[in-house]
Formats: C-alpha cells, sequence, structure tokens
C-alpha cells in the first residue's frame, strides 16, 4: 500500500504548472510542485524535453521573465529538484522569494537532499529578500508555536513584509 502511495504521490505531485501572473506591472513567478521537467517547456527552446538539460541554452523569454521578476514563490518546499539552478543564475534584480517549508522535515544535508535545500535559498538571497514560513512564529487559537528557523529577513527593496499570526504577506 506505501509503495502505491509513493508512485501515485511521486506522479500527481510533478503535475504541478509553473505559472507566470502578471498584475498591476508586476511579475509573480508560481512553481508549486513543478519539478524539472514543467520547467523545460518554457525555460530552453527545445523541441521536445531533454534528460539532462544542464548543457542547453536558456531561451530569450524564459530569461527576459526570469530577469524582470517582483516575487517568485519557490517551488516544491524549496527542494532540490523544484527550481532549477539555470533558472536560479538567471533571476536578477531585487525580488522577493517565498518558501513554504519546515526546516528537517525531509532529506538530509548529507546526501544534498534535505528540503529546503539550503544551496537553493542561498543563491536566491543573492538577489532576492527569502522569507521562509518556518522563521515566524505562529499563534492560532491560544496555541503558541515558536519559529523554528532563526533567520534575519532582509527587507525587500519594494514593498514590505506584513507578519500576522500564522502568516506572511508581502505587499507590493
Amino acid at each position: 500500500m506505501f509503495r502505491a502511495a509513493k508512485v501515485l504521490d511521486d506522479l500527481l505531485n510533478n503535475q504541478s504548472l509553473v505559472v507566470l501572473f502578471t498584475w498591476n506591472g508586476k511579475k509573480l513567478l508560481f512553481a508549486g510542485d513543478a519539478q524539472a521537467g514543467n520547467w523545460e517547456y518554457w525555460l530552453y527552446d527545445l523541441d521536445k524535453p531533454v534528460t539532462d538539460p544542464t548543457d542547453e541554452t536558456l531561451g530569450k523569454e524564459g530569461a527576459q521573465i526570469l530577469g524582470a521578476l517582483d516575487f517568485y514563490k519557490v517551488g516544491h518546499h524549496g527542494s532540490t529538484n523544484a527550481t532549477p539552478v539555470a533558472a536560479v543564475e538567471a533571476m536578477d534584480g531585487e525580488f522577493v522569494s517565498m518558501c513554504s517549508t519546515e526546516q528537517g522535515a525531509f532529506g538530509s544535508v548529507e546526501n544534498q537532499s534535505e528540503v529546503p535545500r539550503i544551496p537553493l535559498l542561498e543563491a536566491l538571497a543573492k538577489h532576492s529578500a527569502v522569507m521562509r514560513s518556518d522563521q515566524i512564529p505562529v499563534a492560532v487559537d491560544g496555541i503558541k508555536l515558536a519559529a523554528s528557523v532563526k533567520q534575519k529577513t532582509k527587507q525587500p527593496a519594494r514593498g514590505k513584509f506584513v507578519v500576522g499570526s500564522c502568516y506572511v504577506d508581502y505587499v507590493f
């Protein structure tokens, strides 16, 4: 039963779309649980997906989109297979990255599978203000949970973070 559930989860988890919303001149990219293959259809100028896109060149449209982001919702809780290295390298300028995650929930640093993937968040932090869901305290119905990660957040170049009792908003 577990094996069937795992196969189904792997199949469904990779059904997410990578979606770009444009609103009031702002570009907001949401990757959901998409994995590398879902990015390939627009990231590279390919006629068909390839097994290893490492040596592929970003397409002009993909590079333009990633170089002009205002907001990026980090894919699949910051896992290693949800945000291609080429995409991170093309992200430029000052934008905000938000990652819904919980440190230590999956994987390990030793086998480079930790979620969230620390090198990914460090790379995003070079060009963006990164906000993680596990770095804020939560208070709901009298129950209080401390933040599980003590990390100072760089303030966005534009807009601001508004922290609520169990959420963080980014206000442009």
